[in-house]
């Protein structure tokens, strides 16, 4: 007990010199970016089952196009990364949000399955750099001792874009004729705005070297991200939480994927797209608010007394989420569905704040935005990439007539058995190592406050 309570104040970090009223400034403008961010990102699926049988293409078509964004935004995210550590953050963080809101510009101007595939992709540079870069920013601002608490309420943005994303797509096309191209349109102009105000922060970043970008430059970054992954994958609690986010954001890509396109089916609960937008909106945002506030909560108060507490609110959440969505989606019942899917996204959201903090306790300050980079890219790849594309696929395959369900919009007995075998499974198996990996807490916060030899 001693020699924990002794490791968290060495590693206790003191926030920037600026004053409190900038900070807070500078946190309302990068939640407000959090929440475009996710607005942008899934509006789409609020709208997919509308665009798709207008563009003529079926639930491969929907999962295609959400692993575009997912496999770019993968493969950008760790370059990007790397550069925030070594490149001014702010202007990073700008740079990403201008080119993402221009990307979904020209989403609204797609006249085929190719054309929306491709702004898709390009929305996924623009979201690549700003997580990473972003987490790093909050955490130079704010003292370590509130990391859990910032970094959750930072990431109740996400879930309020994912709401706003859905309510609002889900309205606008259910009230004017093509208004998902008028909704991809609405979500694009804020984001210009955003962007300029990040550029214009009164704050100069620390912890980096801001060099211009040359050959000499691209050739020390190279050595220096091998050098960053190799250190990262010995720090055993970094795998292991990198790994639990794997199977973890299987399960996210997937159900957000489909979830309003499921509940609009016939043989599910044949919602209009207004309603079913509304519906998972406020679903989202209850209970996904209420999960990453109180896990941010329950695991800063935990850290104080058991160092593998972040990690360990993630795992328990896991597996009780993974429990409440094979009941909720075994349920005919509307109401019974109702309630457990809120159960099961209160719980999954309880990782949000205590990952990205456990994230930080265990690197050193220049190698944050590296460390989230590079578990971004892993969990990413290997977890929601290719998730969509699978359950789109496996759905066409296990509809007899390979594709007309859908068409005839009656595929949501296909959905429910695609996400019943794949999306319980990949909770259970986070949430094991989630509880796996408190073992490994301790032993790396205190390696991070030794000096370095």
């Amino acid at each position: 007990m001693e020699q924990t309570l002794q490791t968290s104040k060495m590693v206790t970090e003191k926030a920037s010199p600026l004053s409190r009223r900038v900070t807070w400034y500078i946190f309302g403008v990068m939640f407000s970016i959090n929440l475009l961010n996710y607005l942008d990102r899934y509006i789409f699926s609020s709208i997919a089952n509308t665009v798709a049988k207008e563009l003529h293409f079926g639930l491969d078509g929907i999962g295609f196009i959400a692993s575009a964004f997912l496999i770019v935004y993968t493969v950008f995210t760790l370059p990007l990364g790397f550069l925030a550590d070594n490149l001014s953050k702010k202007r990073m963080i700008a740079f990403c949000t201008i080119l993402w809101s221009i990307s979904t510009v020209f989403s609204a101007l797609a006249n085929n399955f190719l054309s929306l595939f491709c702004t898709r992709m390009l929305l996924g540079i623009g979201e690549a750099g700003y997580y990473p870069a972003g987490t790093a920013l909050l955490s130079q601002h704010f003292p370590s001792s509130q990391w859990g608490k910032v970094l959750s309420w930072w990431n109740v943005g996400t879930t309020v874009g994912l709401m706003t994303g859905f309510i609002l797509g889900g309205m606008i096309v259910s009230t004017f004729p093509h208004g998902w191209r008028l909704a991809f349109l609405f979500s694009s102009i804020p984001g210009l705005l955003l962007g300029f105000l990040v550029w214009k922060f009164p704050t100069k970043d620390t912890e980096t070297q801001k060099v211009s970008l040359n050959r000499q430059l691209l050739k020390q970054a190279s050595i220096e991200t091998i050098k960053r992954i190799h250190q990262l994958l010995h720090i055993r609690s970094f795998v292991m939480l990198t790994a639990m986010q794997v199977f973890a954001f299987f399960f996210l890509g997937v159900t957000v994927t489909f979830m309003p396109t499921y509940l609009q089916q016939k043989d599910a609960f044949h919602l209009d797209a207004g309603t079913a937008g509304l519906y998972a909106g406020l679903m989202v945002v209850v209970a996904g608010v209420a999960g990453t506030v109180l896990g941010g909560i329950l695991a800063d108060s935990w850290q104080k007394r058991f160092a593998g507490a972040h990690i360990l609110i993630c795992g328990a959440g896991f597996l009780l989420g993974a429990l409440f969505f094979a009941i909720a989606m075994l349920s005919s019942s509307f109401l019974l569905f109702s309630i457990f899917l809120f159960l099961t996204l209160f719980c999954v959201n309880l990782y949000n704040g205590p990952a990205a903090a456990a994230t930080q306790q265990i690197v050193s300050p220049a190698m944050r935005s590296s460390a989230l980079a590079l578990s971004l890219v892993l969990a990413h790849f290997f977890g929601d990439a290719f998730a969509p594309s699978i359950i789109g696929i496996v759905t066409k395959y296990i509809d007899p007539t390979h594709g007309q369900h859908f068409i005839l919009n009656s595929a949501g007995q296909d959905l429910r058995l695609s996400l019943l075998a794949f999306c319980p499974i990949a909770l259970f198996i986070a949430g094991s190592l989630g509880i796996w990996g408190t073992r490994f807490a301790a032993v790396d916060q205190e390696n991070v406050a030794l000096p370095a030899n």
